[in-house]
């Protein structure tokens, strides 16, 4: 079996017993949430989008479109919902009609998302999707795992190079949470996944003594991280490498924006909900979850700040342009 279909299949399978699982519970969805339902999906939408650059553009462009995304969103937004339903409860002076009203959005995409795995046959009686994948996937004219390296080397320097474009053309300070931090962070944090859904073909450089101005970003946090540790590389021959210390630089750049970037959606949700449910002004009803959820009327505008600072410093050092090293290839 070539290495890009053993990737997806590994991860198909895995969704497929979660699934099963899931297809007797009485609320599916959120068996999978608790379930660690949405981690299959995101490597298949990782591999989708890899594979839809270098390889068949049609084939994968439509699986990672129509199949593998719409489930990762929709399990992505009932984790959005039960974080912050959470983290609330515990707040004392977010009003309960608040609550409910994020409660009630949970249900309806819940509700929504079961509908849709019915609908596509992801589970229920017809459950046959995941056969109909396999079956477009064994069609596929699978490329060698040397020229699949190679373009994947490619992919991530043009990857980079994007990204530091992005980067470049946002607005300093950052105005937007969504369009610029949020979308910055995504970019970054492929990269930081496809090493985990290509299963051992990418592989750390071995790594000297770092420079001292990247010593910053070693926590414990990030060197005990599991996310750090790439699979072992089995059967794979050829091999993209990363420079370690560079890679654990961009995991606690994508860890810090997270913590950010989920006070910041916090804050909108808070303000949606404070919104709907007292008929308040945008404006206010953000001042006030601003003022509720971290004592700070102008919140958001401080994280916005905090967030530029942080790439500001991360991107000056180029650390970035360094975490790619070539390719290598296993001694016989």
């Amino acid at each position: 079996m070539r290495p890009g279909l053993h990737r997806f299949t590994h991860f198909l399978n895995s969704a497929e017993n979660l699934l099963q699982q899931a297809n007797q519970q009485p609320n599916p969805s959120l068996w999978l949430l608790k379930n660690n339902g949405r981690t299959p999906f995101f490597m298949l939408e990782a591999l989708a989008k890899l594979y839809e650059a270098f390889h068949h553009k049609k084939i994968f462009k439509k699986l990672r479109e129509n199949h593998f995304k719409i489930i990762e969103d929709g399990l992505g937004q009932l984790d959005y919902y039960d974080f912050y339903i959470s983290e609330f409860e515990n707040i004392i002076t977010v009003p309960r009609t608040a609550i409910t009203y994020i409660k009630d959005q949970f249900q309806k995409k819940s509700t929504e998302l079961n509908e849709l795995l019915l609908k596509k046959g992801w589970i229920g009686e017809h459950n046959n999707r995941i056969a109909k994948i396999h079956k477009k996937l064994d069609a596929v004219d699978w490329k060698k795992e040397k020229k699949e390296v190679k373009f994947l080397l490619n992919y991530y320097d043009d990857e980079i190079k994007e990204i530091i474009d992005f980067y470049k053309k946002s607005d300093s300070p950052f105005t937007q949470l969504e369009e610029q931090v949020h979308e910055l962070r995504r970019k970054l944090r492929w990269l930081s996944i496809y090493p985990q859904a290509l299963l051992g073909c990418v592989q750390y450089t071995r790594s000297g003594h770092p420079p001292e101005n990247l010593n910053k970003y070693f926590t414990e946090e990030i060197i005990h991280s599991p996310y750090n540790v790439f699979p072992e590389a089995g059967e794979n021959r050829h091999f993209l490498l990363l420079e370690k210390n560079n890679f654990l630089a961009l995991s606690w750049m994508i860890n810090e924006l997270g913590k950010e970037k989920d006070k910041g959606l916090g804050l909108y949700l808070l303000a949606e909900a404070l919104e709907q449910t007292e008929k308040t002004d945008s404006n206010y009803a953000m001042v006030r979850a601003g003022e509720i959820l971290l004592g700070n009327a102008k919140a958001r505008d401080q994280i916005l700040q905090n967030c530029h600072s942080i790439c500001n410093a991360y991107f000056k050092e180029g650390s970035l342009q360094q975490l790619v090293q070539g390719i290598a290839v296993a001694r016989a």
